[in-house]
Protein backbone atom coordinates (compact mmCIF):
# COMPACT_ATOMS: atom_id res chain seq x y z
CA UNK A 1 0.00 0.00 0.00
CA UNK A 2 1.17 3.62 -0.48
CA UNK A 3 3.28 5.17 2.27
CA UNK A 4 3.21 2.12 4.58
CA UNK A 5 1.78 -1.37 5.01
CA UNK A 6 -1.55 -1.58 6.80
CA UNK A 7 -2.37 -4.36 9.24
CA UNK A 8 -5.50 -6.44 8.89
CA UNK A 9 -6.93 -4.72 11.95
CA UNK A 10 -6.36 -1.28 10.42
CA UNK A 11 -8.00 -2.33 7.17
CA UNK A 12 -10.96 -3.85 8.98
CA UNK A 13 -11.52 -0.55 10.83
CA UNK A 14 -11.74 1.45 7.60
CA UNK A 15 -15.01 2.42 5.92
CA UNK A 16 -15.81 1.38 2.34
CA UNK A 17 -15.02 4.94 1.20
CA UNK A 18 -11.61 4.90 2.90
CA UNK A 19 -10.78 1.47 1.46
CA UNK A 20 -11.73 2.63 -2.03
CA UNK A 21 -9.47 5.69 -1.81
CA UNK A 22 -6.64 3.53 -0.54
CA UNK A 23 -7.09 0.97 -3.32
CA UNK A 24 -7.05 3.66 -6.01
CA UNK A 25 -3.94 5.30 -4.52
CA UNK A 26 -2.25 1.90 -4.41
CA UNK A 27 -3.17 1.11 -8.02
CA UNK A 28 -1.79 4.47 -9.14
CA UNK A 29 1.73 3.33 -8.14
CA UNK A 30 1.77 0.51 -10.74
CA UNK A 31 1.85 0.40 -14.57
CA UNK A 32 -1.35 -1.71 -14.52
CA UNK A 33 -3.26 1.25 -13.11
CA UNK A 34 -5.91 1.47 -15.85
CA UNK A 35 -6.66 -2.27 -15.72
CA UNK A 36 -6.87 -2.28 -11.93
CA UNK A 37 -9.27 0.68 -12.03
CA UNK A 38 -11.62 -1.25 -14.32
CA UNK A 39 -11.53 -4.17 -11.91
CA UNK A 40 -12.27 -1.92 -8.94
CA UNK A 41 -15.16 -0.28 -10.79
CA UNK A 42 -16.75 -3.51 -11.95
CA UNK A 43 -16.20 -5.49 -8.78
CA UNK A 44 -16.85 -2.91 -6.06
CA UNK A 45 -18.04 0.50 -7.17
CA UNK A 46 -20.65 0.20 -9.89
CA UNK A 47 -24.18 0.45 -8.56
CA UNK A 48 -23.30 2.33 -5.37
CA UNK A 49 -23.83 6.10 -5.92
CA UNK A 50 -21.66 7.08 -2.95
CA UNK A 51 -18.70 4.98 -4.11
CA UNK A 52 -19.20 6.03 -7.73
CA UNK A 53 -18.87 9.67 -6.67
CA UNK A 54 -15.66 8.90 -4.76
CA UNK A 55 -14.29 6.85 -7.67
CA UNK A 56 -14.81 9.71 -10.13
CA UNK A 57 -13.17 12.20 -7.76
CA UNK A 58 -10.17 10.01 -6.92
CA UNK A 59 -9.48 8.97 -10.54
CA UNK A 60 -9.95 12.45 -12.01
CA UNK A 61 -6.92 14.37 -13.29
CA UNK A 62 -5.07 16.57 -10.81
CA UNK A 63 -6.05 19.58 -12.91
CA UNK A 64 -9.60 20.83 -13.61
CA UNK A 65 -11.48 19.07 -16.42
CA UNK A 66 -14.93 20.20 -17.52
CA UNK A 67 -17.13 18.28 -19.93
CA UNK A 68 -19.91 20.07 -21.80
CA UNK A 69 -23.11 18.42 -23.07
CA UNK A 70 -25.04 20.73 -25.39
CA UNK A 71 -28.83 20.54 -25.73
CA UNK A 72 -31.65 22.93 -26.62
CA UNK A 73 -33.13 24.40 -29.79
CA UNK A 74 -29.69 25.15 -31.17
CA UNK A 75 -28.72 21.46 -31.23
CA UNK A 76 -29.95 19.36 -34.17
CA UNK A 77 -29.40 15.65 -33.73
CA UNK A 78 -25.71 15.36 -33.01
CA UNK A 79 -24.66 18.68 -34.54
CA UNK A 80 -24.65 22.39 -33.77
CA UNK A 81 -23.37 25.62 -35.29
CA UNK A 82 -19.57 25.52 -35.56
CA UNK A 83 -19.14 29.30 -35.35
CA UNK A 84 -21.16 29.40 -32.15
CA UNK A 85 -19.14 26.55 -30.69
CA UNK A 86 -15.90 28.35 -31.56
CA UNK A 87 -17.18 31.50 -29.82
CA UNK A 88 -18.03 29.51 -26.70
CA UNK A 89 -14.72 27.66 -26.48
CA UNK A 90 -12.71 30.77 -27.36
CA UNK A 91 -14.57 32.93 -24.86
CA UNK A 92 -14.15 30.46 -22.02
CA UNK A 93 -10.46 30.04 -22.78
CA UNK A 94 -9.72 33.75 -23.08
CA UNK A 95 -11.74 34.64 -19.98
CA UNK A 96 -9.94 31.96 -17.96
CA UNK A 97 -6.56 33.22 -19.18
CA UNK A 98 -7.38 36.83 -18.30
CA UNK A 99 -8.60 35.84 -14.84
CA UNK A 100 -5.47 33.76 -14.15
CA UNK A 101 -3.22 36.64 -15.20
CA UNK A 102 -5.15 38.98 -12.90
CA UNK A 103 -4.82 36.59 -9.96
CA UNK A 104 -1.10 36.12 -10.62
CA UNK A 105 -0.54 39.90 -10.74
CA UNK A 106 -2.32 40.36 -7.42
CA UNK A 107 -0.28 37.61 -5.81
CA UNK A 108 3.00 39.07 -7.11
CA UNK A 109 2.03 42.41 -5.61
CA UNK A 110 1.43 40.79 -2.24
CA UNK A 111 4.08 39.57 0.14
CA UNK A 112 4.01 36.04 -1.20
CA UNK A 113 7.06 34.80 -3.07
CA UNK A 114 7.08 35.63 -6.76
CA UNK A 115 8.46 32.14 -7.34
CA UNK A 116 5.05 30.70 -6.55
CA UNK A 117 3.61 32.12 -9.76
CA UNK A 118 6.32 31.98 -12.48
CA UNK A 119 4.92 33.28 -15.76
CA UNK A 120 5.44 29.95 -17.52
CA UNK A 121 2.92 28.37 -15.15
CA UNK A 122 0.15 30.94 -15.33
CA UNK A 123 -2.50 31.59 -18.00
CA UNK A 124 -1.53 28.53 -20.00
CA UNK A 125 -3.90 27.46 -22.82
CA UNK A 126 -6.92 25.35 -22.02
CA UNK A 127 -6.83 21.94 -23.69
CA UNK A 128 -9.83 20.79 -25.78
CA UNK A 129 -10.84 17.24 -26.67
CA UNK A 130 -12.96 16.37 -29.69
CA UNK A 131 -16.70 15.99 -30.02
CA UNK A 132 -18.02 12.73 -28.65
CA UNK A 133 -20.39 10.42 -30.48
CA UNK A 134 -24.07 10.30 -29.60
CA UNK A 135 -24.46 13.95 -28.59
CA UNK A 136 -22.77 17.30 -28.98
CA UNK A 137 -20.14 17.08 -26.27
CA UNK A 138 -16.65 18.39 -25.73
CA UNK A 139 -14.28 18.86 -22.83
CA UNK A 140 -11.91 21.59 -21.74
CA UNK A 141 -9.22 21.27 -19.11
CA UNK A 142 -6.43 23.31 -17.64
CA UNK A 143 -2.83 22.35 -18.30
CA UNK A 144 -1.62 20.05 -15.55
CA UNK A 145 0.85 21.68 -13.18
CA UNK A 146 3.66 19.15 -12.92
CA UNK A 147 5.69 21.07 -10.36
CA UNK A 148 6.34 19.67 -6.91
CA UNK A 149 6.88 21.22 -3.49
CA UNK A 150 10.34 22.70 -3.29
CA UNK A 151 10.52 23.64 -6.97
CA UNK A 152 11.23 27.35 -7.40
CA UNK A 153 10.35 28.06 -3.78
CA UNK A 154 6.93 26.43 -3.96
CA UNK A 155 5.02 25.66 -0.81
CA UNK A 156 2.15 24.04 -2.72
CA UNK A 157 1.19 20.39 -2.36
CA UNK A 158 1.04 18.34 -5.59
CA UNK A 159 -2.77 18.27 -5.56
CA UNK A 160 -3.25 21.98 -4.86
CA UNK A 161 -5.21 24.10 -7.31
CA UNK A 162 -3.07 26.12 -9.67
CA UNK A 163 -4.15 29.67 -10.48
CA UNK A 164 -5.33 28.36 -13.86
CA UNK A 165 -7.53 25.82 -12.05
CA UNK A 166 -9.02 28.50 -9.81
CA UNK A 167 -9.60 30.88 -12.72
CA UNK A 168 -11.30 28.24 -14.88
CA UNK A 169 -13.61 27.22 -12.06
CA UNK A 170 -14.53 30.86 -11.43
CA UNK A 171 -15.37 31.39 -15.12
CA UNK A 172 -17.50 28.23 -15.28
CA UNK A 173 -19.48 29.26 -12.20
CA UNK A 174 -20.18 32.66 -13.75
CA UNK A 175 -21.35 31.10 -17.03
CA UNK A 176 -23.88 29.02 -15.09
CA UNK A 177 -25.19 32.09 -13.23
CA UNK A 178 -27.57 34.83 -14.33
CA UNK A 179 -25.10 37.60 -13.58
CA UNK A 180 -26.86 38.69 -10.39
CA UNK A 181 -24.79 36.71 -7.92
CA UNK A 182 -21.56 37.11 -6.01
CA UNK A 183 -19.85 34.79 -8.50
CA UNK A 184 -19.52 37.57 -11.06
CA UNK A 185 -17.66 39.73 -8.53
CA UNK A 186 -14.81 37.20 -8.63
CA UNK A 187 -14.00 38.02 -12.27
CA UNK A 188 -11.93 41.03 -13.23
CA UNK A 189 -12.99 43.36 -16.06
CA UNK A 190 -10.78 41.69 -18.70
CA UNK A 191 -12.21 38.26 -17.91
CA UNK A 192 -15.76 39.61 -18.10
CA UNK A 193 -15.15 41.23 -21.49
CA UNK A 194 -13.60 38.04 -22.84
CA UNK A 195 -16.57 35.97 -21.66
CA UNK A 196 -19.22 38.15 -23.34
CA UNK A 197 -18.88 36.68 -26.89
CA UNK A 198 -19.42 33.17 -25.49
CA UNK A 199 -22.56 34.01 -23.51
CA UNK A 200 -23.94 36.12 -26.35
CA UNK A 201 -23.44 33.27 -28.84
CA UNK A 202 -25.16 30.78 -26.50
CA UNK A 203 -28.14 33.06 -25.93
CA UNK A 204 -28.64 33.73 -29.64
CA UNK A 205 -28.33 30.05 -30.54
CA UNK A 206 -30.83 28.82 -27.90
CA UNK A 207 -28.31 26.33 -26.54
CA UNK A 208 -28.30 24.90 -23.01
CA UNK A 209 -25.27 23.16 -21.50
CA UNK A 210 -24.81 20.63 -18.76
CA UNK A 211 -21.29 21.04 -17.37
CA UNK A 212 -19.56 18.41 -15.26
CA UNK A 213 -16.38 19.58 -13.51
CA UNK A 214 -14.05 16.96 -12.09
CA UNK A 215 -10.72 17.16 -10.31
CA UNK A 216 -8.88 14.70 -8.14
CA UNK A 217 -9.81 14.72 -4.45
CA UNK A 218 -12.65 17.16 -5.05
CA UNK A 219 -16.36 16.55 -5.22
CA UNK A 220 -17.75 16.47 -8.75
CA UNK A 221 -19.42 19.76 -9.60
CA UNK A 222 -22.44 19.86 -11.91
CA UNK A 223 -23.49 23.16 -13.44
CA UNK A 224 -26.34 24.07 -15.77
CA UNK A 225 -26.31 26.82 -18.36
CA UNK A 226 -29.84 27.61 -19.52
CA UNK A 227 -30.86 29.96 -22.30
CA UNK A 228 -32.90 32.37 -20.10
CA UNK A 229 -30.11 32.67 -17.51
CA UNK A 230 -27.32 33.08 -20.04
CA UNK A 231 -29.27 35.85 -21.78
CA UNK A 232 -29.62 37.66 -18.43
CA UNK A 233 -25.89 37.20 -17.83
CA UNK A 234 -25.14 38.62 -21.28
CA UNK A 235 -27.08 41.80 -20.52
CA UNK A 236 -25.17 42.21 -17.26
CA UNK A 237 -21.82 41.71 -19.03
CA UNK A 238 -22.77 44.39 -21.56
CA UNK A 239 -23.17 46.99 -18.84
CA UNK A 240 -20.38 49.55 -18.36
CA UNK A 241 -17.89 48.93 -15.56
CA UNK A 242 -15.93 51.65 -13.82
CA UNK A 243 -12.58 51.38 -12.07
CA UNK A 244 -11.22 54.24 -9.94
CA UNK A 245 -7.54 54.56 -9.03
CA UNK A 246 -5.64 57.05 -6.88
CA UNK A 247 -2.38 58.18 -8.50
CA UNK A 248 0.70 60.24 -7.65
CA UNK A 249 3.10 61.47 -10.32
CA UNK A 250 5.50 64.22 -11.38
CA UNK A 251 4.59 66.41 -14.34
CA UNK A 252 4.96 69.76 -16.04
CA UNK A 253 2.16 72.30 -16.40
CA UNK A 254 1.32 72.38 -20.10
CA UNK A 255 -1.42 75.01 -20.00
CA UNK A 256 -4.94 75.31 -18.66
CA UNK A 257 -8.49 76.32 -19.56
CA UNK A 258 -10.16 78.06 -16.65
CA UNK A 259 -13.47 78.23 -18.50
CA UNK A 260 -13.57 74.43 -18.71
CA UNK A 261 -11.93 73.78 -15.29
CA UNK A 262 -9.11 71.87 -16.95
CA UNK A 263 -5.36 71.87 -16.57
CA UNK A 264 -3.01 70.09 -18.99
CA UNK A 265 -0.13 68.20 -17.41
CA UNK A 266 2.76 66.71 -19.38
CA UNK A 267 4.04 63.39 -18.07
CA UNK A 268 6.39 61.03 -19.92
CA UNK A 269 6.08 63.23 -22.99
CA UNK A 270 2.26 63.00 -23.05
CA UNK A 271 0.00 65.93 -22.24
CA UNK A 272 -3.29 64.96 -20.59
CA UNK A 273 -6.27 67.01 -19.45
CA UNK A 274 -7.21 66.92 -15.77
CA UNK A 275 -10.42 68.25 -14.26
CA UNK A 276 -9.83 70.59 -11.31
CA UNK A 277 -11.87 72.35 -8.67
CA UNK A 278 -11.88 76.12 -8.40
CA UNK A 279 -9.39 75.99 -5.53
CA UNK A 280 -6.94 73.73 -7.42
CA UNK A 281 -7.25 75.97 -10.49
CA UNK A 282 -6.17 78.99 -8.40
CA UNK A 283 -3.20 76.95 -7.18
CA UNK A 284 -2.26 76.04 -10.76
CA UNK A 285 -2.34 79.70 -11.81
CA UNK A 286 0.01 80.62 -8.96
CA UNK A 287 2.45 77.81 -9.76
CA UNK A 288 2.44 78.48 -13.51
CA UNK A 289 4.15 81.84 -12.85
CA UNK A 290 6.97 80.27 -10.78
CA UNK A 291 10.34 79.11 -12.04
CA UNK A 292 9.85 75.51 -10.88
CA UNK A 293 9.40 73.28 -13.90
CA UNK A 294 8.20 70.07 -12.28
CA UNK A 295 5.38 69.47 -9.87
CA UNK A 296 4.26 66.68 -7.55
CA UNK A 297 0.67 65.85 -8.43
CA UNK A 298 -1.99 63.56 -7.03
CA UNK A 299 -5.47 62.76 -8.17
CA UNK A 300 -7.98 60.13 -9.25
CA UNK A 301 -8.30 58.32 -12.58
CA UNK A 302 -11.72 56.88 -13.38
CA UNK A 303 -11.90 54.48 -16.33
CA UNK A 304 -15.26 53.33 -17.67
CA UNK A 305 -15.29 50.34 -20.01
CA UNK A 306 -18.27 49.39 -22.15
CA UNK A 307 -17.91 46.20 -24.24
CA UNK A 308 -17.60 47.03 -27.90
CA UNK A 309 -16.77 50.68 -27.26
CA UNK A 310 -13.63 52.66 -26.57
CA UNK A 311 -12.84 53.09 -22.88
CA UNK A 312 -13.54 56.51 -21.38
CA UNK A 313 -11.07 57.97 -18.88
CA UNK A 314 -11.75 60.93 -16.58
CA UNK A 315 -8.89 62.41 -14.56
CA UNK A 316 -9.41 64.66 -11.56
CA UNK A 317 -6.46 66.52 -10.02
CA UNK A 318 -6.67 66.91 -6.25
CA UNK A 319 -3.32 68.56 -5.42
CA UNK A 320 -0.24 70.03 -7.08
CA UNK A 321 2.98 71.33 -5.48
CA UNK A 322 6.53 72.11 -6.64
CA UNK A 323 8.91 69.17 -6.54
CA UNK A 324 11.13 69.35 -3.48
CA UNK A 325 14.89 68.93 -3.79
CA UNK A 326 17.64 70.16 -6.05
CA UNK A 327 16.94 70.88 -9.76
CA UNK A 328 18.95 67.81 -10.85
CA UNK A 329 16.64 65.67 -8.75
CA UNK A 330 13.59 66.95 -10.56
CA UNK A 331 13.00 64.14 -13.02
CA UNK A 332 9.79 63.07 -14.67
CA UNK A 333 8.52 59.72 -13.43
CA UNK A 334 9.11 56.77 -15.71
Amino acid sequence: MPEHDYSDAELDAMSDAELLKLAIADARTRPTYEFELSQIWGGTVRGCPELEEIFVSETAPSNVRASFHLTGEGVHGHSTDAAMLAEVIGGLAESSRAQAEHMAKRRRQSRQKAGEVPKDYVARPLLATGLGEGSVTFALETTADDRHPGDEGLSLSPDSDSLDDQAFRAVLEVVASDGHSDRLEALNDAARRALLPATDALGRADVDIDITVIQRSRRTQRLQVTTPRVRMLTEVLKQPSTVEESVKFIAEIDGFKASESKVFLREDGNSRAWHVSEGVMRRVRQLADQEAALFECSGNVETTTTPGKKSETNRTLSSIDPVKGRPEQQMLSE
